[in-house]
């Protein structure tokens, strides 16, 4: 009998790998842009899955990555979610996936990153990030219109 990709014997084994390749899941690393490594390291898990699928090829792995990867989250949510609901250390949320724990990893990738406000130019040549009163705004639109021409509005169409 055939395996599955989700079968006990495979995807442990998979998901490990997968781990040992950061330039494929952490945003944050370096590696993450170097294509050449990446390639590399797609390579090997597309040999890894010709064991499951004869046919297995880039954007069969890709395309399973992003189903665990889904699931993962949605599961990872859920629990979330249930801790901030108030609820008992009962009734938080078991995730059901058997291979839950394996892709833990993968709550470090995907965290935000930091905002960057890019509203107006504060004293120090960085983005000011504080809220501005109306008055504010409205007198910087005045001197941003006073520092500019007007041009003609004239539509002899009208």
């Amino acid at each position: 009998m055939a395996q599955k990709f989700t079968s006990v014997a495979f995807l442990p084994p998979f998901i490990d790998t997968y781990r040992e390749m950061p330039c494929l899941w952490k945003v944050k690393s370096k590696a993450y842009s170097n294509r050449l490594l990446c390639d590399e390291a797609m390579k090997k898990l597309i040999e890894l899955c010709k064991t499951v699928c004869v046919n297995a090829n880039e954007n069969y792995v890709k395309n399973k990555i992003a189903n665990l990867r889904t699931v993962f989250q949605k599961e990872l949510n859920k629990m979330e979610n249930s801790k901030k609901s108030g609820a008992g250390t009962d009734d938080v949320y078991v995730p059901w996936l058997w291979y839950f724990q394996n892709l833990m990893f993968l709550t470090d990738s995907d965290m935000p990153r930091e905002s960057q406000c890019t509203l107006l130019p504060g004293p120090s040549d960085e983005p000011s990030c504080s809220p501005l009163s109306e008055f504010e705004v409205l007198e910087t639109q005045l001197q941003e219109s006073e520092a500019t021409p007007e041009k003609s509005t004239h539509n002899p169409c009208l």
